[in-house]
């Protein structure tokens, strides 16, 4: 696989140089650009996080989803600012064949933004025909009622997993917890070690909800580590 992606980054510098062929925002971040490339469907946002399309009007380019952070909403990137790019918000879960139903449906208003757009130099504002306008108004309605099987703006947290029966931190903290059962079941205790607890990340992937797995391993983690603690404080007390 790490083979693999090193062609493609090697063929990448060949044929765009800086650019990747379909990276997931406007950048120059190339290496970067290609890890995107090979995220798995469904992309989810970690805790606090969102997602993006976005759209190169210099090319008419529509990358894969991206991420930024709830702080992040309201910031504007040089190329957006100047009008070089746009971006839509998503919801924080899109599955595969829903951006490549999205993709195609908003292809040809793309085609129309392009075909009216001028870039008039990188710190210059760019300008936009009557039609490539309202292609852009068309464009954000339809981003905005597509159907996505999950709307929530903001990704999924680890927890919610588990509906009512969510282990907080606090929890462990609290009532002095050296083990997570639900429904009876052992989930964690203090020796689990990450490889364990990796392996308990790939175990959840076929629960309801699509979460992160960095995400869903940090929470494992703090969970086993204030398990560990208390484990620790009890043998000493004994």
């Amino acid at each position: 696989e790490s083979a693999g992606v090193t062609r493609e980054l090697i063929e990448s510098f060949r044929r765009y140089g800086i650019k990747s062929e379909d990276h997931t925002m406007p950048s120059t971040r190339l290496l970067a650009d290609m890890a995107d490339r090979k995220q798995a469907f469904p992309t989810v946002a970690g805790p606090r996080c969102g997602l993006r399309l976005n759209i190169d009007w210099d090319d008419g380019r529509i990358y894969l989803p991206s991420e930024y952070h709830e702080s992040d909403h309201r910031s504007c990137p040089w190329n957006e600012l100047y009008g070089h790019s746009s971006s839509f918000v998503l919801p924080g879960i899109v599955l595969k064949k829903e951006y490549e139903a999205l993709r195609e449906e908003i292809a040809p208003i793309v085609d129309r933004v392009v075909a009216g757009y001028s870039n008039n130099g990188t710190q210059v504002k760019a300008s936009f025909t009557d039609d490539a306008n309202e292609a852009l108004e068309e464009l954000s309605y339809l981003i905005d009622d597509f159907e996505f099987e999950y709307s929530d703006q903001w990704g999924p947290l680890p927890m919610d997993l588990y509906y009512d029966e969510a282990v907080h931190v606090s929890d462990v903290e609290e009532l002095k917890l050296t083990e997570i059962r639900l429904d009876g079941e052992l989930l964690l205790d203090y020796s689990f070690t990450d490889i364990q607890l990796r392996q308990l990340v790939a175990e959840e992937e076929n629960r309801d909800i699509p979460i992160k797995h960095e995400s869903l391993y940090l929470y494992f983690k703090d969970l086993r580590d204030d398990c560990l603690k208390n484990f620790e404080e009890q043998s000493q007390s004994n």
